[in-house]
């Protein structure tokens, strides 16, 4: 999925999502992963982490098929039944959608949890935090990216020296000006800007063409 066309889903989604309270865990394959919730409008999400189309889904999209129970499905539903979504958000420049859970669970460490879902083509996670943002448990091992370890606090898997959408929206980017002279510009574009994927690049250049 397109970084910006994730950015719509979620600005879509928030509404619905607001106070949703989950009430079951499901792993339907073995990279899938569907949270059943109480809500009359979104009865259910479901979050694939498939190395080549990672993805949110917004209903179950097949009946639930349980496979072989897994150490991760144990802790999501441990720690997430119960829990009620008190905040869905995803940084602009990055294929990653978090959502914030307030549990049922007595600990002060525990009382806030986030469920990180990195949506990156290649190297899809779903990681759990506690409430100082460690790393409790995730789905697939750490990727090197990321820089951290188990029980650190999390940071989002580095791009490089990539220009960061954020950037770009709020002030010039003299670096932007390289891309005009490239030799294939919608490449230029997608190996140095953070979060743009091949169908927003080629309709930055098409524009461009059209209006010199």
């Amino acid at each position: 999925m397109e970084n910006l066309a994730l950015v719509g889903l979620v600005e879509s989604l928030k509404p619905v999502m607001a106070e949703i309270v989950i009430r079951r865990v499901v792993q339907q394959q073995p990279n899938g992963f569907i949270f059943q919730t109480r809500s009359v409008k979104l009865p259910a999400f479901k979050v694939l982490a498939d190395t080549r189309h990672p993805a949110i889904y917004t209903s179950e999209a097949r009946p639930p098929k349980e496979t072989p129970t897994t150490d991760f499905l144990m802790v999501l539903r441990k720690h997430l039944t119960s829990a009620e979504l008190v905040e869905f958000r995803k940084p602009f420049s990055e294929r990653i959608v978090e959502c914030v859970f307030k549990t049922a669970v007595p600990s002060r460490e525990l009382e806030t949890m986030s469920l990180v879902l990195e949506l990156l083509p290649n190297a899809p996670n779903i990681i759990l935090l506690d409430a100082e943002r460690r790393v409790m448990s995730s789905f697939l091992p750490l990727t090197p990216q990321h820089g951290i370890g188990e029980y650190e606090i999390y940071r989002m898997p580095s791009s490089g020296e990539k220009i960061d959408l954020e950037r770009i929206a709020d002030e010039n980017v003299p670096e932007l000006e390289a891309f005009t002279s490239a030799e294939n510009p919608q490449a230029w574009l997608i190996s140095n800007v953070a979060g743009l994927g091949p169908v927003f690049a080629g309709e930055i250049i098409h524009r461009l063409k059209r209006s010199g």
